[in-house]
């Protein structure tokens, strides 16, 4: 599993990619490598993209419980929303789901999405910042 993460500082904006087969250690890796990164920055809006990943069957009910936990003790970030961009299938929306149980005490809210622009608007941003967001993520496509 590989997460790639681009932020975008002037509009407190995170754009994080999923790739590949998502597991329990991956996501523990992706918890504190996102903490150091937004060291300091508050109210973060991030698209989690997750439209890449391949599987996420290898995630457990105790790995989301441990990653809550990680997730709460050092959020970076907190109060933010977390809008995630998954693909066209119930299993990942319903993991999209999980994970946003598993982080509530760390972001105000998280919802799912299969549109990136919804996602924007649902995250705040309007007209041209919508714009400059969309170019700054096909700029950071993996």
């Amino acid at each position: 599993m590989a997460f790639t993460r681009n932020f975008h500082r002037k509009l407190n904006f995170a754009f994080t990619q999923c790739h590949g087969i998502l597991d329990d250690n991956s996501l523990r890796i992706h918890i504190l490598s996102y903490n150091i990164e937004a060291k300091g920055m508050k109210n973060i809006r991030e698209i989690a993209d997750a439209r890449k990943l391949d599987n996420a069957s290898k995630i457990t009910v105790k790995g989301l419980l441990e990653l809550s936990e990680l997730a709460n003790e050092r959020a970076a970030g907190k109060d933010g929303l977390l809008a995630i961009v998954v693909p066209d299938n119930p299993m990942f929306e319903k993991m999209a789901e999980l994970y946003g149980y598993a982080i509530g005490d760390q972001k105000k809210e998280t919802r799912s999405f299969r549109d990136p622009r919804e996602a924007l608007a649902w995250l705040g941003y309007e007209g041209n910042d919508i714009e400059k967001l969309l170019r700054f993520m096909r700029r950071h496509q993996v």
